[in-house]
């Protein structure tokens, strides 16, 4: 008498999939399962788009390992083959955001300019300092700068930065004058600055000027401000 194979396998009449369905990491392994009735002993067939996973590892009969490598929405099967095909699905949204907020180191900017403050695209929700709900925010003055992020898997990620403003070096090389024929005159624009640039190409500290016309420098101090000043030779 040949055995009903039904028979056989009825303690395999179970399947129920766990694992994220959320996935927001990108270089993270995730783990699922199936479970099946005890004394089942039956190994699971795994399905899933290709294109979305970066690695997929049978760990044993019951369980996989995969790695997402792009955004991403779709199933996960899981089956056996009893008296019938036994499936269960997880739908799984992978939905990659940054690793952190670095909003970059406190930093000192001129008077006047201006900073645009990034805290990256691909949070699910962002709080700034005062309530603004962009991933981006623009420094128009001093001052404390903070943000708050969530991804869609609730972690969250904070990043504060100081903000100083500086006004530009004064920079003088001197009123309006005359000079004699064959005189030549000193033009200084002062040691506070890291670079120099005169209407005549030089880029040191001072020139020496001996012809009528008129002469201006640019100066850029440490923090990166420019000062100008010019000034008139008549003969």
């Amino acid at each position: 008498i040949k055995e009903d194979d039904c028979e056989k396998t009825f303690t395999c009449n179970k399947i129920e999939l766990t694992g994220e369905d959320t996935v927001c990491n990108l270089n993270q392994v995730f783990t699922y399962k199936s479970h099946l009735n005890g004394g089942c002993d039956k190994s699971v067939f795994w399905q899933i788009d290709s294109g979305a996973v970066q690695s997929l590892n049978i760990i044993d009969d019951t369980t996989v390992q995969i790695q997402f490598k792009k955004s991403w929405s779709g199933y996960l099967y899981a089956s056996i083959n009893s008296c019938s095909v036994l499936i269960d699905s997880i739908k799984i949204e992978v939905l990659p955001s940054p690793a952190l907020v670095e909003l970059g180191k406190d930093t000192t900017l001129c008077a006047g300019d201006e900073l645009m403050l990034n805290a990256k695209q691909g949070f699910k929700n962002y709080v700034w300092q005062n309530g603004s709900a962009d991933s981006v925010f623009t420094v128009t003055q001093p001052g404390k700068y903070f943000v708050t992020a969530n991804d869609y898997c609730n972690n969250i990620y904070t990043d504060t930065i100081q903000i100083l403003y500086e006004n530009p070096t004064p920079i003088d090389i001197g009123k309006d004058t005359s000079i004699c024929d064959n005189q030549a005159l000193l033009l200084n624009a002062g040691d506070n600055f890291i670079k120099y640039l005169w209407s005549n190409g030089d880029t040191t500290q001072y020139i020496h000027v001996n012809n009528k016309g008129e002469y201006w420098v640019s100066a850029i101090n440490k923090y990166g401000c420019t000062s100008k000043d010019s000034i008139k030779i008549l003969n």
